[in-house]
């Protein structure tokens, strides 16, 4: 049986590593008026189907105020802790809430910025 497949580039810079999904799990989820995360298997960073998503922004209680966060690596987790992965500002968060807010899974992240962030060979 002859499955289609979308093929989509992770859009970590520092990644870029080339991803699959069904067709029919698009599909899917479409008709059940569900959003597709696309969790890039390398990185852990989640993909957007959509060009222009907004992500939220730093405040002023930021935890370097002087070196405010404002690019891609306010979305990467700082640490774990018993109750979950801590963000930008030392907050923890859980690995579902830390991936809807950040759009990142922070266990994959993780593990791979502990192996040096490698590229993805394709």
């Amino acid at each position: 049986m002859h499955e289609d497949y979308v093929y989509w580039r992770c859009e970590n810079q520092d990644c870029r590593a080339r991803n699959r999904i069904k067709l029919e799990q698009i599909e899917e989820a479409a008709k059940r008026a569900k959003i597709v995360a696309l969790v890039c298997a390398n990185c852990g960073f989640v993909n957007s189907l959509q060009q222009g998503t907004v992500f939220e922004g730093s405040g002023p209680e930021t935890w370097l105020p002087c070196i405010p966060f404002e690019g891609s690596e306010r979305r990467l987790p700082t640490g774990r802790t018993p109750d979950g992965w801590k963000d930008y500002t030392g907050r923890t968060i859980n690995r579902v809430e830390f991936m809807k807010k950040y759009r990142v899974d922070p266990q994959i992240n993780w593990e791979w910025r502990q192996k040096g962030s490698p590229k993805a060979v394709d």
